[in-house]
């Protein structure tokens, strides 16, 4: 038979070599994922790996084992030997058990160094949580990761950051409830660590082409935003605001006028619903509908607000400087604009405000010069939806003029003329003129099944106001002009 206890010597060596060195080396390890991620939470992580305290367990329990096959053990007073070799034995096997311990420990340790292998293992975690504390721990220790991933020159890490936030926050909407969305507090937490670090990044990542997507995913379902959703958006848009990401911004601001339209549409009561086949809206889905597109509207005209107030306090401190008078000449010519510009000045009327910022900004991406004189009248008396339906369908005739002219420019005039009416005048370039049929103006859109609908929706709507339509193009000047009365009602 095999005597062990020659071995036991070499065994107890061995495993106090193993000791000295991977002790120190695993510290040093955990300390280099610290520095590598900046993460705190990673180096706790890879501590509390099952691998690595099992590693560390094998190892005192192979010194152990060890340690006491030879200064312990007894040796069994019968012939037998199995049991005067068990304790070798059991040293033997923590040691081998040790061995593979270690070479599982290096192959994670090696997974941690590598930033997409390290992110599918926490997002697996995550996945397979059971428990909301379990899904905290896995999502922010993913969220302190997302720094590396963000950096990295391949797309495909930095990608599966956007989607993995953009899946969070959809399960959050459509687990919400009739009080709207509730976001688990370390999605808050992540959202808002994500955004921050985005910002202090002195390179552009490949994912942020597109488009501050993070902010326009917390509004892609606008019926469902609650206090708690509106409160985290405000936070990271003044967080943007905050570190000069004013592009970022401007991003966001243009889908969430395209969002008003096309996810916030009146109701009327009657008609049919989009969301259930079959059943009709009634009077208290219009209510509900009409305060969600009064509150989606006031918090992006606060907002407006907040970025033209930052605007004019920069300028007024530029302005206030004492030895650049080239500076304080340039900064005086510009504030009387950047003041009419403000939205709590322009006309006071927030669906009108809202109207003229969406095309303001689609004008300003089409290369138009878009001008607005908003004077004594802002066409309160007309209701939202019959000001968007006039306004959105006098507008893009003239955008669509516009872009085809050689000199592009719209200009928007609102006035009162004393007490007898108001006046609505639209002029825009126009490079080809007009067609008209029955005294109507032909389209020039591809899809002609929409002929006439928008010239017949404006007519339609200025009826209830006994307003007054017409239109004239100079040939000479390619203008086209549309002018509107709305006489006021004693």
């Amino acid at each position: 038979m095999i005597d062990l206890s020659g071995n036991i010597e070499f065994l107890l060596a061995f495993v106090s070599a193993i000791m000295g060195l991977s002790v120190p080396v695993m510290l040093q390890v955990i300390e280099r994922v610290d520095q590598r991620y900046e993460s705190t939470r990673l180096a706790e992580r890879l501590k509390h790996e099952p691998i690595i305290i099992a590693s560390i367990c094998c190892l005192m329990s192979s010194l152990f084992c060890c340690t006491y096959a030879i200064f312990v053990h007894i040796p069994s007073p019968w012939d037998c030997w199995l049991m005067n070799n068990s304790a070798d034995l059991l040293a033997l096997t923590s040691c081998i058990a040790l061995i593979v311990c270690f070479l599982f420990s290096c192959k994670l340790i090696l997974a941690y160094y590598n930033p997409e292998k390290l992110q599918d293992r926490i997002l697996e975690k995550y996945d397979k949580a059971k428990t909301e504390k379990e899904k905290e721990r896995a999502f922010l220790d993913w969220v302190d990761l997302t720094k590396a991933l963000l950096r990295s020159s391949d797309r495909e890490p930095a990608f599966k950051v956007y989607d993995t936030l953009g899946r969070a926050i959809y399960k959050a909407f459509e687990e919400s409830g009739d009080d709207g969305v509730t976001y688990p507090s370390y999605l808050v937490r992540g959202i808002t660590s994500i955004n921050e670090n985005l910002c202090l990044m002195q390179r552009r990542p490949y994912s942020i082409n597109n488009g501050n997507q993070i902010l326009k995913n917390l509004i892609s379902t606008p019926v469902k935003l609650s206090d708690e959703g509106y409160s985290l958006l405000w936070n990271n848009l003044q967080l943007q605001l905050f570190y000069d990401q004013e592009d970022w911004v401007h991003e966001y601001w243009s889908a969430a006028v395209q969002n008003y339209d096309l996810e916030l549409p009146k109701l009327y009561e009657g008609e049919l619903t989009n969301y259930e086949e079959g059943k009709l809206v009634t009077a208290k889905d219009v209510s509900r509908r009409e305060e969600q597109r009064k509150r989606y509207l006031e918090f992006h005209i606060s907002l407006c607000a907040s970025i033209m107030r930052d605007i004019k306090n920069h300028l007024t401190q530029i302005r206030n400087l004492e030895n650049i008078e080239a500076v304080q000449s340039y900064i005086d010519s510009i504030y009387p604009n950047i003041e009419k510009f403000s939205f709590t000045g322009i006309s006071k009327n927030k669906m009108l405000d809202l109207i003229i910022s969406k095309y303001v900004t689609l004008c300003e991406k089409k290369n138009i010069k878009f001008s607005v004189d908003v004077k004594t009248a802002n066409l309160a008396y007309v209701s939202d939806s019959d000001l968007s339906t006039l306004m959105n369908n006098l507008l893009d005739n003239a955008v669509e003029a516009a872009e085809r002219a050689d000199e592009r420019f719209i200009q928007v005039y609102i006035f009162s003329k004393g007490n007898m009416h108001d006046g609505l005048v639209i002029k825009n370039s126009c490079f080809v003129p007009p067609e008209t049929e029955n005294g109507e103006l032909k389209t020039t859109k591809q899809n002609k099944k929409t002929h006439g609908v928008g010239t017949k929706s404006i007519r339609k709507t200025l009826k209830k106001y006994d307003a007054v339509y017409g239109w004239k193009y100079a040939e000479n000047s390619k203008i086209f002009e549309t002018d509107i009365v709305f006489p006021k009602k004693n």
